[in-house]
């Protein structure tokens, strides 16, 4: 009778370990998937802030050159905006722009996966002259103005 409880024990024991076992695994998954669920959403936010920075940072230089710079006048200007890193603590965060006068594209790339995020800009296409150009984030965009046109690079 003896060895019947300590059979039924053992079996119990194992029960418990891989019980356990199972459980840790599931929870180690989950707080995994909650981590880079959380960090995509912190990269779309900065995304995001981000492009809308650098939009802001563009329209004012048509504004400046619309409004401020008279045809009379021959204003120089040089303009300079670093775009900021995208930053996540637990890993590096690759991110590029590719920049048109109707758009913007941003392009991170997070672990395995690519995220994009687009932004429509209404900029004055005649008053800026620069073609398709890419900016990485840390990188400087520098705009003058060139004969009453703004030039970007």
């Amino acid at each position: 009778m003896n060895r019947n409880k300590k059979a039924q024990v053992s079996i119990e024991v194992v029960i418990i370990i891989i019980f356990l076992i199972i459980f840790i695994t599931v929870f180690n998954d989950l707080s995994n998937n909650t981590v880079e669920t959380i960090e995509l959403y912190k990269i779309k936010e900065q995304q995001s802030q981000i492009s809308d920075s650098l939009y802001s940072f563009l329209k004012s230089q048509e504004i400046f050159v619309t409004d401020v710079v008279d045809n009379n006048f021959n204003v120089s200007f040089e303009n300079t905006f670093k775009i900021p890193n995208i930053t996540i603590p637990s890993k590096n965060v690759e991110c590029k722009f590719i920049i048109n006068p109707g758009f913007l594209n941003m392009i991170v790339e997070y672990d395995d996966s690519v995220i994009y995020y687009d932004q429509n800009m209404s900029l004055n296409n005649t008053k800026f002259s620069f073609s398709d150009f890419e900016k990485y984030c840390g990188e400087i965009v520098t705009c003058y103005n060139s004969s009453g046109d703004i030039v970007c690079d």
